[in-house]
């Protein structure tokens, strides 16, 4: 079995990412080494799924199925490993649960695609990279008012902390305006995302390879209980 090496390379992707998010320029070859470590934890599960079959195919011929539609999946889960629904449909459906076809996003062919052009073709393109603001907290007197996204509206007035009158305000795409002081005056802070856009479909990188790794991760835990 493999799942000691597929952990070894999902904590290697978890520690690269927290790498790569935490700095101001994008390092190119870090993504693409968790790309190819998040592939290979596919390509090894395979290994041991194929191993569990009555007639295992010949390892120069497999790879993990993977498909943008489930009919797209079908077809090549039939192709490369024919016994596999008949014989592991726990199995079987563990991959289908990993596609969530449901939410038609085809995050994962989108993997294995960005991994196969960033190996043997070029490292991504990044058509944007900057910081947006995540969320806006408010606090008066040592404590927390309100918490919201960047987008929210919020008139604030006439309100008390430990029976004091805090500054009336509004806050509006990010921006804070007192409209009147109080007693105690309010601060806020800003909790900011990194955004980076990558390729012609402008794929959000971040959270796509949180996700990749975070939906990966729970695929493997689910697949060595059946395997």
């Amino acid at each position: 079995m493999r799942k000691d090496s597929i952990l070894e390379l999902i904590e290697e992707a978890e520690d690269t990412y927290q790498i790569i998010s935490n700095h101001k320029k994008i390092s190119k070859p870090k993504v693409k080494s968790i790309l190819e470590h998040l592939r290979s934890c596919l390509e090894y599960a395979v290994q041991d799924i194929n191993l569990r079959l009555s007639k295992p195919q010949s390892k120069d011929r497999l790879y993990f199925p993977y498909g943008k539609t489930l009919e797209k999946f079908e077809e090549v889960a039939r192709k490369k490993l024919p016994l596999l629904k008949i014989e592991l449909p726990e199995l079987y459906e563990e991959i289908i649960v990993l596609h969530d076809f449901k939410e038609d996003d085809s995050w994962l062919k989108t993997l294995c695609d960005l991994t196969n052009h960033t190996k043997h073709d070029n490292s991504i393109q990044i058509t944007h990279d900057s910081e947006v603001v995540k969320s806006i907290s408010v606090f008066a007197g040592g404590m927390g008012l309100i918490q919201v996204g960047s987008g929210t509206k919020v008139t604030w007035s006439g309100n008390i902390v430990s029976g004091k009158t805090t500054d009336d305000f509004i806050l509006d795409q990010g921006n804070l305006m007192v409209t009147k002081k109080g007693e105690i005056s309010v601060d806020f802070k800003i909790t900011k995302d990194r955004k980076i856009l990558i390729g012609d479909s402008k794929l959000d990188l971040l959270p796509f390879l949180n996700n990749a790794i975070q939906r990966i991760e729970n695929f493997i835990a689910q697949l060595y209980e059946k395997l």
